[in-house]
């Protein structure tokens, strides 16, 4: 009796055990199937906004902005070069430029926000209007500091003109430059 009793328990152990293995597997091919479609669609809304920004034909092929946009590094690829193809840079000073390319490589939060002139104020209104047909965001909070920077100010003084650390400051410049 305790024989058969055993003979059940084992049996009934392998059943449970298969099921679960069973069960397992289907979960594994479920969520192979879901990361896939996920991956798949946020890749298919990539190649519509590279399409609709002029990146890339229909066809996938790579056009001048495409090649521009991957040769950048260090800073948001689409952003800068929207900016470049459209020529924003053209009729501003390296001081204004330095100060708004500090926007796309600054990444910490700040407690202190800029205290920015118009010199400042109005090229940064304009590429916010360029992050928005991009979908991109990015952080002015050095603008004024890295303009004091090129203009040249001490880093000293520079450096009291923010909340931000010290190293991040130097950072900021160092991705510019």
């Amino acid at each position: 009796m305790k024989k058969i009793k055993t003979i059940n328990i084992i049996q009934q152990y392998k059943r449970i055990k298969l099921d679960i293995e069973n069960e397992m597997r289907q979960t594994k091919e479920m969520m192979k199937k879901i990361t896939s479609s996920s991956l798949i669609d946020e890749l298919k809304c990539r190649k519509r906004v590279l399409r609709r920004l002029d990146y890339c034909t229909p066809e996938d092929v790579i056009l001048i902005k495409g090649r521009v946009a991957s040769e950048i590094t260090g800073a948001d690829e689409l952003l800068l070069t929207e900016m470049l193809f459209d020529g924003f840079f053209n009729d501003l000073n390296v001081y204004q430029i330095a100060a708004l390319l500090s926007c796309m490589v600054f990444e910490e939060k700040t407690e202190i926000l800029p205290k920015l002139s118009e010199e400042l104020s109005k090229p940064l209104k304009t590429m916010q209007e360029f992050a928005k047909n991009c979908n991109q965001k990015f952080r002015p909070n050095l603008m004024d500091v890295i303009y004091s920077w090129t203009k040249g100010k001490s880093f000293s003084e520079i450096s009291k003109m923010t909340d931000a650390f010290e190293g991040s400051i130097i950072r900021c410049m160092r991705q510019i430059s």
